[in-house]
């Protein structure tokens, strides 16, 4: 997708669009008019680069959203998607002519090399669409059609806490347990964050379920309610010892999230999973606890040997939670410096010190 893929679209225009972009005759990158223009090309490259810039217009691109519009029933499904990317990020401007085409599109099963199935970009244009889009999605959620609940449940991610109002429906469609829905459900209700926390008993049902993909979507849902999942911290804890990787690692995370609620328990729980067997475990345990802050000061000691011991890959990542929870520079400093000159970490190293900014006024050297 062009906001969200890992093949963003800027990068594909360089290429792609390297024609149309050349040909506007001015230094500066082409206007609204000349990229609506551009869509009439028949060369595909053209329309993508031209696409690329109106999403980067974004809200300013409103006014051509009837001709953006025309480009979701294009035969090419790459330029359906791209289309229904550029219609999402106009946001609610561009509602009354590009929700009922996009709406259309939620049934569109075609696959895009780059962004995806045409379905989930319309979807998640829908969700950008304010008030607007919520009241087109929320109905959708009763549909008798699997595959148009799963999209409106994933659109609704995208709406964050304006999506407030279809937590009751989510939570029935997480009460259906049904496979190919429940985990978009979850997905919206991350979305949606500590406005959905009256979702956080049905999130605690989905830990206990036997698909691992269920459980860490659920993590991460919990994750995002903050300190509102402090009901589900029991739960957690236990998934931090006995789950697959992507779930320890998801609960512990969440743990994080969620703050000084854990207590000590949930405490005791991160200073374990610091020597979990798998490295990526123990990389959000030490994140985590920088994340909890002065609450975290017990695991300190622990914190130091993970570091001299090296039970991480990256050591800059202890540095940075020893820095959040002590707020002594000194020691965590010392480490990202050594760090910087690995090249196998160099760039977490840096995006460390880039994360911390200059602590009670002590600015990095």
């Amino acid at each position: 997708m062009i906001g969200s893929s890992a093949l963003s679209l800027g990068c594909v225009a360089i290429f792609l669009g390297a024609a149309f972009l050349s040909g506007c005759g001015h230094a500066g990158p082409p206007s609204v008019g000349e990229c609506v223009a551009a869509l009439e090309n028949e060369d595909f490259h053209v329309k993508l680069g031209a696409l690329e810039i109106l999403y980067r217009y974004g809200p300013e691109a409103a006014g051509a959203a009837d001709r953006v519009t025309l480009l979701l029933s294009s035969s090419d499904p790459t330029l359906a998607a791209a289309a229904a990317e550029v219609l999402g990020a106009m946001g609610p401007a561009a509602a009354p002519v590009a929700i009922p085409a996009l709406k259309v599109a939620l049934s569109d099963p075609r696959q895009s090399p780059i962004f995806g199935p045409v379905w989930a970009c319309a979807a998640e244009a829908i969700g950008r669409m304010g008030p607007a889009g919520v009241a087109t999605l929320l109905p959708l959620l009763e549909s008798q059609e699997p595959e148009i609940v799963r999209a409106a449940a994933y659109g609704l991610h995208f709406a964050g806490p304006a999506g407030a109002e279809a937590v009751p429906a989510l939570i029935r469609v997480l009460e259906k347990n049904d496979p190919f829905t429940r985990r978009e459900a979850i997905f919206a209700l991350q979305g949606i964050g500590p406005a959905a926390k009256d979702a956080v008993p049905a999130l605690i049902t989905m830990l206990h379920c036997d698909d691992f993909h269920t459980q860490y979507w659920a993590c991460r849902a919990l994750a995002a309610m903050g300190p509102e999942a402090q009901p589900a911290v029991p739960v957690l804890i236990v998934l931090t010892r006995e789950g697959v990787t992507s779930v320890r690692r998801n609960a512990a995370a969440a743990l994080g999230c969620i703050g000084p609620g854990i207590g000590a328990e949930g405490l005791a729980a991160l200073q374990a999973a610091l020597f979990d067997p798998t490295e990526a475990v123990r990389e959000q345990a030490v994140i985590a606890l920088g994340r909890l802050g002065s609450f975290a000061a017990e695991a300190v000691p622990t914190l130091q040997a993970v570091v001299r011991e090296r039970k991480i890959q990256c050591r800059a990542l202890a540095a940075v939670a020893l820095w959040k929870i002590t707020g002594n520079p000194e020691f965590p400093i010392q480490v990202i410096r050594e760090e910087i000159y690995l090249p196998e970490n160099q760039l977490q190293a840096i995006t460390c010190l880039a994360e911390l900014g200059p602590p009670r006024g002590t600015r990095p050297p």
